[in-house]
């Protein structure tokens, strides 16, 4: 099989969701992530979900379960985060009309690039954090800090609710 892009660009990107924003994502979800697409067995261990893809598994080249709770950390390496938020949207839109489908993607909040209006024009809400978020770097590395804000954008049929558990993080905007 041949490795994609991912695989081989993404090396460095061992930044791990903090447990706080896991629990709130969760809080939104109803307790439970269905999937997490760009993961590893130690983000995973935070994260918790049911389905996740590691860099071997390759999310480009893999089925991606039908599910309804998806949550995604993507690498942020320009070259891979494109195809990221492509793959993301595309899945997002396959699922659009499913009741209970819900998705909060976390990025930088990189607003002079091309894929952080894809998320923006096509989100139902977006929390801009305050501050930076202090990622858990690696396995055993402990935190570390960010140069850059972040942005979780929501998808999904409850903006408000999201809105009422992220306001904690940051500033909220409902499309």
């Amino acid at each position: 099989m041949k490795k994609s892009q991912y695989l081989i660009e993404s090396s460095t990107n061992e930044w791990y969701t903090p447990h706080h924003i896991v629990a709130s994502v969760k809080a939104v979800f109803g307790g439970v992530i269905d999937l997490d697409p760009y993961s590893c067995d130690a983000a995973n261990a935070i994260v918790g979900a049911d389905h996740y893809f590691t860099k071997e598994d390759d999310a480009f080249l893999s089925d991606w379960p039908v599910v309804t709770k998806v949550f995604a950390n993507p690498p942020y390496e320009r070259k891979v985060i494109d195809r990221c938020i492509t793959q993301l949207i595309e899945y997002q839109r396959r699922f659009t009309t499913v009741r209970d489908f819900e998705m909060v993607v976390l990025v930088n909040a990189a607003t002079e690039v091309g894929w952080f209006f894809t998320l923006l024009t096509n989100c139902d809400a977006v929390c801009f954090t305050r501050g930076r978020l202090e990622y858990i770097r690696g396995a055993n590395q402990g935190k570390a800090g960010n140069p850059r804000g972040q942005a979780l954008f929501y998808f999904g049929n409850d903006p408000e609710r999201f809105g009422e558990i992220f306001s904690q993080h940051g500033y909220i905007f409902v499309q």
